[in-house]
């Protein structure tokens, strides 16, 4: 899907603690889309017939182990640019707990 650039639907959640602080984090530089970068958000595709909140859940869960939490649902917005093309489903949600990173996703990351 990626590799044609392809339109899909992914899921993007900006974590935040209750001094208000975003958790901004960095890409592995093995990511196939934007390898390396800062990012604000946790997220990812939308698998096949899987409701975009589920998916946040998931991702959110796997990139930052930030599990069990409310998500407070900001509307989908349409992205495109030359590596990727998405309907992007967006959250916030509130996290004062530990934050682990998953290493293949994940290089570095603090609150700010």
């Amino acid at each position: 899907m990626r590799a044609l650039n392809l339109r899909h639907a992914a899921s993007s959640v900006v974590v935040r603690d209750s001094l208000g602080r975003v958790y901004l984090h960095r890409r592995t530089v093995t990511k196939d889309v934007y390898p390396g970068l800062l990012d604000f958000a946790a997220g990812g595709v939308v698998l096949a017939g899987e409701d975009p909140a589920v998916g946040a859940v998931r991702e959110v869960e796997e990139e930052l182990g930030v599990a069990g939490v409310p998500l407070v649902d900001l509307g989908p917005v349409d992205y495109a640019d030359s590596h990727t093309r998405y309907r992007a489903f967006r959250y916030v949600t509130p996290w004062d707990g530990p934050i682990r990173w998953q290493a293949e996703e994940v290089s570095w990351g603090d609150w700010v």
